[in-house]
């Protein structure tokens, strides 16, 4: 039988102190949620759901990789999908 295991992935400090100074310098209200590692027992399948920031409801995509934010738009890559 497969189990589903999730842990939440805590956003480093360095990067959320980024995040919250620019809310801070534009004056938005930023929401960040917490990324998550999705991992199916006995077998050896991953997956890393990447943190999420919202901004004015858009839905962005960080994924940290050495502490460089990457951001992916979600509504824009969503629409190039539809076409």
């Amino acid at each position: 039988m497969i189990r589903i295991i999730k842990q939440e992935l805590n956003i480093s400090p360095y990067l959320k102190k980024k995040i919250t100074w620019s809310s801070k310098y534009t004056n938005i209200n930023i929401i960040i949620e917490n990324g998550t590692l999705i991992r199916l027992e006995p077998t050896n399948i991953a997956y890393v759901e990447p943190h999420k920031v919202i901004i004015n409801k858009n839905y962005i995509e960080i994924k940290s990789i050495c502490n460089i934010p990457m951001p992916i738009d979600l509504n824009v890559a969503y629409a190039e999908y539809l076409h």
